[in-house]
C-alpha cells in the first residue's frame, strides 16, 4: 500500500441473507483527497460506510485505515485510528446542548483518566478547557459560532443540525471524515455553503469521503468519484469521466433525469 493511502477497501463484501449489499468492493482514498461514493438508492453506499466504521462486520475482503487492518475491530478502535462520520439520518443527543454535542466528539481524544475525571483533578479541569476550546472552534468552522452554546441541539433547524453533526465529527480531530448524505434536505443556498465547508475541511488537513445524491455538489467538490449499483462498483474516475460513462448514466444519472 502506498504511504499516502489513508483508506483501502479490498474486495469488501457484506451479505444480508441472500442479498449482497456490498459485492467485492475495492477502492482507495488518498490522504488529502475529496472522494465521492454515489449510486442509486439501495446501491450499498451507507452499508460501505458501516463496514468502514465497524458498525457492520465484513463477510469477505479486508479494510485498512492508514495501513492498519480493521477487520474485526470494534467501532471505537477504528475511530481511534482517526475515522469519524456523520449519518444519513441526523443523530444528535437531544438532551444535550449544542456545545455538549460537540464536546462528545472532542472527548474521544481525551487523555485524562477515570480517577482524574471523578475527582475533578487539575489535569482533568485543564483538559476540559482544551476540549471546550476545540468544540467552540469546530462550531465556528461550520458556521454555528454565533449560536449560544447552551442552545438545545434539537431546537436548531434541520440544516443547522447537519452542520452540528459535522462539527461533532471534526471535534474528534479525524484524519478521515465520512459524510453520509450531508446535503439531504438542505436548500440550494445551504448546499452551496456545505460545498465550501467540505473544501475548507480538506484544506485544514482532513481527508473526505462523501456520499450524496446531489450531483451538482458531488461533481463540483470531488476529485474522484466511485459509482455503485446493486453493491457492485461500476465506475471510478474524475467527475467529468463519470458524467459521460454510459453505465453511470443508465444506473444513476439517467434515473435522476
Amino acid at each position: 500500500m502506498a504511504a499516502d493511502q489513508l483508506l483501502q477497501l479490498d474486495k469488501a463484501t457484506k451479505r444480508f441473507g441472500g442479498l449482497v449489499a456490498v459485492d467485492h468492493l475495492s477502492l482507495e482514498v488518498t490522504q488529502g483527497q475529496i472522494k465521492a461514493l454515489i449510486g442509486p438508492n439501495g446501491a450499498g453506499k451507507t452499508t460501505a460506510f458501516n463496514l468502514i466504521t465497524g458498525i457492520y462486520a465484513l463477510d469477505d475482503g479486508d479494510i485498512r485505515v492508514a495501513g492498519v487492518p480493521t477487520r474485526g475491530l470494534p467501532s471505537h478502535r477504528i475511530a481511534a485510528l482517526g475515522v469519524a462520520r456523520t449519518f444519513q439520518n441526523v443523530q444528535l443527543f437531544g438532551n444535550m446542548s449544542v456545545l455538549e454535542n460537540v464536546m462528545v466528539g472532542a472527548h474521544t481524544r481525551a487523555t485524562a483518566g477515570l480517577l482524574s475525571s471523578a475527582l475533578r483533578l487539575r489535569s482533568m479541569r485543564s483538559q476540559e478547557r482544551v476540549l471546550t476550546d476545540r468544540a467552540l472552534s469546530c462550531l465556528n468552522l461550520v458556521g454555528l459560532g454565533a449560536i449560544p452554546a447552551n442552545t438545545e441541539a434539537l431546537s436548531l433547524s434541520f440544516g443547522r443540525q447537519r452542520l452540528l453533526e459535522i462539527a461533532r465529527a471534526l471535534a474528534a480531530e479525524p484524519h478521515l471524515i465520512l459524510l453520509d448524505e450531508p446535503a439531504a434536505g438542505l436548500s440550494s443556498a445551504e448546499t452551496a455553503r456545505l460545498g465550501d465547508l467540505v473544501q475548507r475541511i480538506r484544506e485544514l488537513g482532513t481527508t473526505v469521503l462523501i456520499v450524496d445524491h446531489d450531483m451538482d455538489l458531488v461533481m463540483q467538490i470531488s476529485e474522484e468519484v466511485v459509482v455503485l449499483d446493486h453493491g457492485v462498483k461500476i465506475a471510478e474516475g474524475p467527475p467529468r469521466a463519470i458524467q459521460r460513462d454510459p453505465k453511470v448514466i443508465a444506473a444513476y444519472l439517467g434515473e435522476e433525469a
